[in-house]
């Protein structure tokens, strides 16, 4: 038994859907089918009764639930008591790689973080999440920038940053240009450009899309440059959580969608000793309440 397999116990525990629950775990559906088979065989029972329309725990689970919640706490305890000391003059943050490129506000966060530890190493990881967030937050990462998950997690503290919004970058030519708003539906048929740090954003996006029927084509892109020229002739749209400055302002125009998008929220352990963390959360709040005003 290890922390991994714990930890897609749990999920599905508290989700009772395999589909949301390897959303929030990162993870496929068949490797997250995997591990909850690979700890059943291992304690020789099943913990979950599934078929196509619900999931639920056997009595076998229910029995197995608090342990596993024991267990797993004393795990990530284990990994916070020698935090301090593995990243004493180290601080690792995790950011969507589109905050590093294009956001006015990131060399301003930075700026201040480096005032404020002048010692310590300040090391900034852009890379997709690949693990659920208190996980990622237990084993190397100090601080997260994220899409709050669906359901909150009480060993992670959040503090909110600013209410996710959806933009999309339309060319001149394109028969949306001139609209001062547009709403999801009448996306049907579209197609949606969008780069591989908001793969995250646009899943919720997609959730919402195929929630409402509507049959919208999802074009990733390396990067905006590949599909300007199809913009300016006004062949599809470009996604976007803020208007960045690598489309002219007037191309921009708000998404209005049947429900808000999860806030976007800056993530730490609730239990994580270091007075630095504090210190990090007060300069981030204060930084996007300015950003906000």
């Amino acid at each position: 038994m290890n922390d991994r397999q714990l930890l897609c116990f749990l999920v599905v525990s508290r989700t009772l859907n395999f589909s949301r629950a390897s959303r929030e775990l990162f993870i496929t559906q068949p490797a997250l089918s995997y591990q909850i088979r690979s700890l059943e065989k291992e304690l020789e029972v099943e913990l979950f009764e599934r078929n196509t329309t619900h999931v639920r725990l056997t009595p076998a689970g229910l029995a197995f639930l608090g342990p596993a919640r024991s267990l797993y706490r004393q795990y990530l305890e284990a990994c916070n008591a020698v935090k301090p000391f593995v990243h004493r003059n180290k601080l690792v943050l995790q950011l969507p790689a589109v905050m590093t490129l294009r956001d006015p506000i990131y060399h301003s966060l930075i700026q201040q973080l480096n005032e404020a530890w002048p010692d310590a190493e300040i090391s900034v990881c852009t890379d997709p999440p690949n693990k659920e967030f208190h996980h990622l937050l237990s084993t190397g990462v100090d601080a997260l920038i994220g899409l709050a998950p669906e359901q909150p997690q009480p060993e992670v503290t959040q503090d909110f940053l600013f209410q996710t919004q959806c933009y999309l970058a339309t060319g001149p030519a394109h028969p949306l240009h001139s609209r001062a708003v547009v709403c999801l539906w009448e996306l049907r048929g579209q197609t949606l450009f969008y780069e591989p740090s908001e793969r995250v954003y646009i899943g919720c996006l997609r959730a919402q899309a195929e929630a409402q029927g509507l049959p919208i084509h999802w074009a990733e892109v390396v990067s905006f440059e590949l599909c300007y020229s199809g913009l300016l002739a006004g062949r599809g749209l470009f996604v976007s959580p803020l208007r960045y400055d690598i489309f002219p302002q007037e191309w921009y125009l708000p998404l209005q969608l049947k429900w808000p998008l999860p806030a976007t929220c800056l993530m730490t352990l609730r239990d994580d000793p270091r007075p630095q963390i504090a210190e990090l959360r007060q300069i981030f709040r204060d930084a996007y309440q300015k950003w906000s005003l």
